[in-house]
This record gives structure tokens, C-alpha cells and sequence, in this order.
């Protein structure tokens, strides 16, 4: 059974009605804060001027309360989309490449290592020293990654 913990915060933001105005409140309150602290946290291997970048540009998107509605009614509705999706994954027959950091928190690495047993085509790739957004931290090796898939198939 895959499992997606909903911070309380998303609880919050997700209820009918009073979670647009929750996102207001938000918007001008923690929101900024919590940003900032997320993208520090998932991604690993940034410069200074990159982090800050990607902090700007994330806070520019998110600290619009509809888009903090919207991902909060995502967020709640993970574990159920989980749970409908997981049921037919000993179903795929794709060649799939999964790539994932080794710092479970981060990148849902126990997910990913649940996946790769569930599919029978995959190949799991754990990456030490990536973030949430390994596409960034690991520029070059999951250009490799790719590359060599794409040579092999």
C-alpha cells in the first residue's frame, strides 16, 4: 500500500469554501516563509544565485491563493489516486527508467523502491546527494541516464 501523509497545513487550504480564504490569510502571513524553506530543503546541489532564483520564481507562482487552493486539492487527494492507480501497476509492460535520490524524505525513494517492485520492466536508479528536483541537482547524470536508455532500446 502506497501512503501520502497531507501536511495540515493543505488540510486547511483544501476545505470547501474557508481554504480560499485560509490561502488569503496565508498568502500574507506563512506562505512566503514556507517557500522559501521547501525549495532550500529539495534542492541539493544549487548555487546560491540558482537556489535564490528558484525561490523567486516558486514564490511568484505559489503565493496566489488559487494556486495555493488548487495545490492543496491535489495534495488531499493523492492517497486516493494512490490507492486507484497502485491496484494496476504488476500491469505495465513499459520500459521504465525511475530515478530517485537516496534521501527517502526528499524524494519518496521507499515509493519509488515499492514501484520498481511492482513493475516488472523498470530499472531503479537511486542518485546520492539529490533533492526533490533531481532533474536539477543531477543535471549530467540524468542526462546519462536517459541517453544510454535511449541507446540500449
Amino acid at each position: 500500500m502506497y501512503k501520502y501523509k497531507v501536511s495540515t497545513i493543505y488540510q486547511a487550504l483544501a476545505a470547501p469554501v474557508l481554504g480560499k480564504g485560509i490561502g488569503v490569510i496565508a498568502n500574507y502571513t506563512i506562505a512566503e516563509q514556507l517557500i522559501e524553506e521547501g525549495v532550500k530543503e529539495s534542492f541539493v546541489n544549487q548555487t546560491t544565485q540558482n537556489l535564490n532564483k528558484q525561490i523567486t520564481l516558486r514564490k511568484k507562482i505559489w503565493m496566489q491563493p488559487k494556486v495555493l487552493y488548487s495545490k492543496a486539492k491535489e495534495s488531499t487527494n493523492y492517497q486516493h489516486d494512490l490507492s486507484d492507480q497502485s491496484a494496476k501497476y504488476a500491469s505495465i509492460t513499459a520500459n521504465i527508467v525511475l530515478i530517485t535520490g537516496n534521501d527517502s524524505t526528499k524524494t519518496f525513494r521507499t515509493e519509488c523502491e515499492k514501484f520498481s517492485n511492482a513493475v516488472r520492466s523498470d530499472s531503479l536508479v537511486v542518485l546520492e546527494n539529490a533533492g526533490h528536483y533531481i532533474q536539477f541537482d543531477q543535471v549530467e547524470t540524468v542526462l546519462k541516464i536517459i541517453y544510454s536508455k535511449s541507446r540500449s532500446n
